[in-house]
């Protein structure tokens, strides 16, 4: 009895001490032998309801909405006119503001060109105001020496009255008697330039004889000045004398009396005896308008 005591004070002490005996390890180990099926293996043991995985809840509703879709297919009419009307609207905005781009671009391309045509007019309109002042002085006496003798005080005046128009491309004035730029006028500078418009090198280019046919103010440009690397438009006016000889020269210092190669018709009109007396020229400096500068006179 003291023996059975002793082995039941031990195994007390032994389970406190967390060192149960090996006897109650195997007995443990035989409840759980009992509890696998005989010949199964680890791999067969299938969890326990609490560790099966959960119901696929979503596919079947998938599988749910397609079934329903196919008994009942008027059920996709509503969304299919509301995606529609979806995708209208937007292909609509998208249309109407590119279409609203365009035209906004087109028009500030519009009031841009109408902005450079009222300035190129503008520029050209005071040109234009020069050379016919000039043609008028020249018309009341087209006398070489008279007109040799006070051009450089008119063309003075002109180029005041330009610059306080606020027209600073005005680049020259001249007397162009038959064709050939005998005497001329620029600020700042004054180019030393004796061209023929009627030789090879230049008739085709400057077209005299379309601006005497037009008997009128006529513009060419932009051309390439002599003498520099400039460009201009050149704005001509043609002189006329009636009731005039043929080999009237007005005093000219190189006593010539026609230009070259233009004896006859248009430059003179034997029938009613109307001559060509010159060109009044004014230039205007192109390049503040090709790069764009609108200067308003």
């Amino acid at each position: 009895m003291k023996s059975s005591l002793k082995d039941e004070a031990a195994e007390a002490h032994d389970l406190e001490q967390g060192s149960p005996k090996e006897g109650r390890i195997e007995k443990k180990d035989d409840l759980l032998a009992d509890a696998k099926p005989s010949g199964a293996k680890p791999s067969d043991v299938k969890p326990s309801s609490e560790e099966k995985a959960p119901p696929k809840a979503c596919s079947q509703g998938r599988a749910g909405a397609l079934t329903l879709l196919f008994k009942y297919p008027h059920l996709l009419v509503a969304p299919v006119i509301l995606f529609c009307l979806i995708v209208a609207l937007c292909s609509f905005g998208i249309v109407h503001a590119t279409n609203a781009s365009y035209k906004l671009e087109g028009q500030q391309a519009r009031d841009a060109a109408v902005s450079a045509a009222d300035g190129i007019a503008k520029q050209l309109s005071s040109a234009s105001r020069a050379a016919l002042s000039m043609a008028a002085v020249v018309k009341m006496n087209p006398n070489w020496s008279f007109l040799e003798s006070n051009f450089q005080v008119l063309a003075e005046e002109l180029f005041r009255q330009s610059n306080d128009e606020g027209n600073l491309v005005l680049k020259e004035l001249a007397f162009i008697p038959f064709g050939r730029v005998r005497i001329n006028y620029g600020d700042p500078i004054t180019r030393n330039s004796t061209a023929d418009m009627f030789s090879p090198q230049l008739v085709n280019q400057l077209g005299p004889y379309r601006s005497i046919k037009e008997r009128g103010l006529t513009v060419n440009g932009p051309i390439p000045l002599t003498n520099t690397e400039d460009r201009a438009f050149a704005a001509r006016y043609p002189v006329f004398f009636p009731d005039t000889d043929e080999d009237e020269s007005w005093g000219h210092p190189d006593n010539i009396t026609h230009p070259t190669g233009c004896p006859g018709p248009p430059c003179y009109n034997p029938k009613t005896r109307e001559k060509w007396w010159g060109f009044i020229g004014a230039l205007v400096n192109a390049e503040p308008l090709l790069a764009g500068d609108n200067v308003h006179l």
